[in-house]
């Protein structure tokens, strides 16, 4: 019996999709691990709480997954928020090309951590126009600092650091 529930409710959605012209759900799963980013503050990221506009970009790959053809992605992001060297809520603009010339795009949200001498950064978002749409992105990356005592006088200004660039979900 459950089966032929199961084979009712998948061929309905079936139908649906061919009567209305809509595209079938995909899943998707890309994982590029490898990849390497910078960033830069303006004004510097200070330990006090402040109007920061943050940039950022990089080239991760290889990418692995079931999308195949897809080998690399550059990224770029640009964001502004309320930001220090302890917290930041900051939003923006994501985008990501990928080696097909196909881009990805989200609004995001930024999260940065600081541990002893090391900050992590993560984007993440639902992809809303281009490749994956509907799909989950997240740029992680670990930007190594050598001065944190930076936050306490000029700020932080530039960052660098190795990352991984993920897209998992379903797309429209």
């Amino acid at each position: 019996m459950r089966f032929k529930v199961h084979a009712a409710v998948v061929m309905g959605l079936v139908g649906l999709f061919a009567a209305t012209g809509a595209r079938a759900a995909e899943l998707v799963a890309v994982t590029c691990a490898t990849g390497t980013s910078v960033g830069s503050f303006t004004p510097g990221v200070k330990n006090t709480p402040q109007q920061v506009t943050s940039r950022g970009k990089g080239l991760f790959g290889p990418c692995l997954g079931n999308q195949p053809g897809i080998v690399y992605g550059e990224f770029s992001y640009t964001g502004t928020g309320t930001v220090s060297c302890l917290t930041n809520s900051s939003t923006g603009s994501f985008k990501v090309t990928w080696n097909d010339g196909t881009t990805s795009t989200v609004g995001s949200a930024s999260i940065i951590t600081v541990r002893p001498n090391v900050v992590i950064s993560e984007v993440s978002g639902v992809i809303t126009s281009g490749r994956f749409q509907g799909a989950t992105i997240v740029h992680t990356v670990t930007l190594a600092q050598t001065d944190l005592s930076k936050c306490s006088t000029t700020g932080l200004t530039d960052v660098a650091g190795p990352g991984t660039l993920t897209v998992l979900g379903l797309t429209l």
